[in-house]
């Protein structure tokens, strides 16, 4: 290992990207694609949004959303209403309606329901014209052609109301969920009310902080079924970041509750749906170190976890705001992103898993310019609707994409080569705990979260133990091992614990940086960085603290940063390095190229120069 100079850094980043005339070819490990096979897509409206959608006893769908109608008397001006339009199963138009309230500016809707009379009911919020209170609930219900029959408000007081999901309670009536938010605070609710909207029972769940409702289905047992988040609180103590999953009976009193903290993680459940077995599958997503990962949560009928898992994040890097039952086993949709402003564009997206969560395949499309996503589902003919928002020029319309059915066969068995875990070392403070995600790599190359599948045991179970998911919980201050077995393999985890007054993982008061914001390296070559830490109080003072800190690295088959800080390119790619140092970290774009020089060219920069 030779030093390599900042200016010789800088010259070889030049030198490569000239030989390479400008072209990065980042490799990416992927899930299995295929390619969707649209069966139609239609707009509705002008000046329109897509919000949900759900198919009719008909044969047909009910889309649901907003369009915004200028006012006559001030043109210049435009109301949005509730907007809700009935298709065939072809896509085409049969009647749209809209739903609005007097002296109310804002009105949206979110989702709606049949009922046995082949009516719709529909929820959604509205906002007055002078912002007091904030929003509120609406419900309404139309007939079969679109024809308004009711519609009501629920308020609550100096409350923004998000309303999210609704179904058909046992006598009749209608369940719905969400959740109330005012000045960072939310509050978890679940309404009944009766076949004409009125309510029976307003019930809200509090936990010490912010507590949110994203979706709702009948138990399988009786009752209802809620889950969402409780996330860190800013003013207040309380959970800290978690998936919050709720049952309560017909009359709302809470049968149990279920929290699944990921301290700090930003974890939220967006979707529920009935698992294979008896119970419920969870969708959930959360951010580990950067990086947003799908979490999958297969609970009993008592609440308690059977299984969870996470998807690789270098694969599923979408965002998924519902999770449906297919015949092969789940589908989670929702959109992905890519590029950067103002490049940036939005496809739809759909991930099919076996009942077990394996990743089968991956699919994503788009139509127009996509601006917004609503909620898809799975076709009663096993295809998907996506919902959405689509610019045309200068107008934004509604737009609904169908696809075929198509089936998805799980990959041949491959075998097992090494398990590791995903974020090594770990470090707590005494009375915390922490997941992590035990990754097995096969001989395809491809990865997968066996966090629950294995068995852990901990060399000193007195300072930090796992439960049977890899949880792990910090028990008295030291240094231990946690050890993870599956299929013959074995992977160990280093466990550092703090006291609970130590500052170890406290955010630092000064500035962290890397001395460059970006590195290109050749592959196979390697060079050391440095870590910064610039303090400003008592005194201002730089210190060299590369050998204090952690790395990780986005992908660390194409770059990593060793123990020793010496960045090493492995594979031609792109890459993401973090250097973490107590409770703060920077970050910074690695490029591994490979350069076309000449052995001449090359001696410039070789060890001996």
């Amino acid at each position: 290992m030779f030093k390599m100079s900042w200016l010789k850094k800088v010259w070889i980043a030049a030198l490569v990207w000239g030989c390479m005339g400008g072209a990065l070819v980042p490799e990416q490990t992927s899930a299995a694609k295929i390619q969707p096979v649209i069966e139609w897509s239609q707009d509705y409206g002008i000046s329109s949004e897509g919000k949900g959608v759900i198919a009719t006893q008909d044969g047909g769908y009910l889309l649901t959303g907003g369009i915004r109608e200028a006012e006559e008397s001030h043109s210049e001006y435009s109301t949005q209403h509730a907007y809700i339009v009935k298709i065939d199963s072809s896509g085409q138009q049969q009647w749209h309606t809209t739903i609005a309230f007097e002296a109310f500016a804002s009105t949206s809707a979110t989702s709606a329901i049949q009922n046995k009379d082949g009516h719709y009911i529909i929820i959604g919020n509205t906002t007055p014209e002078d912002g007091e209170p904030l929003s509120h609930l609406f419900i309404a219900e139309l007939d079969g052609q679109g024809q308004l029959l009711w519609k009501k408000i629920h308020a609550d007081e100096s409350m923004h109301n998000f309303p999210k999901t609704i179904v058909l309670s046992s006598d009749g009536g209608y369940v719905m969920t969400g959740y109330a938010n005012n000045y960072g605070y939310g509050k978890a609710y679940i309404l009944k009310t009766d076949h004409l909207g009125n309510e029976i029972w307003y019930k809200k769940f509090h936990y010490g902080d912010s507590q949110y409702f994203n979706d709702l289905l009948p138990a399988q047992d009786g009752g209802y079924v809620a889950v969402g988040a409780l996330n860190t609180p800013d003013y207040s103590t309380g959970y800290e970041d978690a998936t919050l999953a709720i049952k309560v009976n017909e009359q709302g009193e809470k049968v149990w509750d279920h929290i699944y903290s990921d301290p700090y993680t930003n974890r939220y459940a967006y979707a529920v749906t009935p698992s294979k077995a008896k119970g419920y599958l969870i969708a959930s997503r959360k951010t580990v170190q950067q990086q947003n990962i799908q979490v999958l949560t297969q609970i009993g009928l008592d609440g308690q976890v059977q299984w969870e898992k996470s998807l690789d994040p270098s694969i599923v890097t979408d965002s998924f705001n519902n999770v449906v039952n297919t015949k092969d086993g789940y589908a989670l949709l929702g959109s992905n992103s890519l590029g950067s402003y103002p490049n940036n564009r939005t496809e739809y997206s759909l991930l099919t898993l076996t009942a077990d969560g394996i990743i089968l395949d991956q699919a994503r499309f788009k139509g127009a310019k996509l601006t917004g996503t609503g909620k898809a589902i799975l076709t009663p003919d096993g295809g998907y609707l996506f919902p959405g928002t689509i610019q045309r020029e200068l107008n934004y319309k509604l737009q609904a994409i169908k696809l075929l059915p198509f089936t998805s066969s799980p990959a041949p068995q491959q075998e097992l080569q090494t398990l590791h875990f995903a974020d090594n070392p770990l470090k707590l403070k005494v009375g915390s705990s922490a997941p992590n995600r035990l990754i097995a790599t096969y001989a395809d190359g491809s990865t997968e979260d066996i966090s629950s599948l294995a068995s852990y045991v901990s060399l000193n179970p007195n300072l930090a133990s796992s439960n049977e998911v890899g949880r792990v919980t910090a028990i008295e201050a030291g240094s231990t091992t946690i050890q993870a077995t599956y299929q013959g393999h074995t992977a160990e985890l280093d466990v550092t614990v703090f006291s609970k007054d130590s500052d170890e993982l406290d955010p630092i008061s000064g500035l962290l940086q890397l001395d460059s914001s970006s590195y290109s390296i050749l592959v196979g070559d390697s060079f050391d960085i440095h870590l910064q830490l610039t303090e400003y109080y008592p005194e201002y003072v730089n210190k060299d603290i590369t050998a204090n800190a952690t790395y990780k690295s986005t992908h660390p088959d194409i770059a990593y940063i060793d123990a020793n800080g010496n960045l090493i390119g492995k594979k031609l790619g792109e890459t993401t390095i973090y250097a973490y140092y107590k409770g703060s970290y920077t970050s910074a774009k690695v490029q591994v190229v490979k350069a076309r020089v000449s052995t001449q060219d090359a001696s410039i920069v070789s060890p001996a120069s």
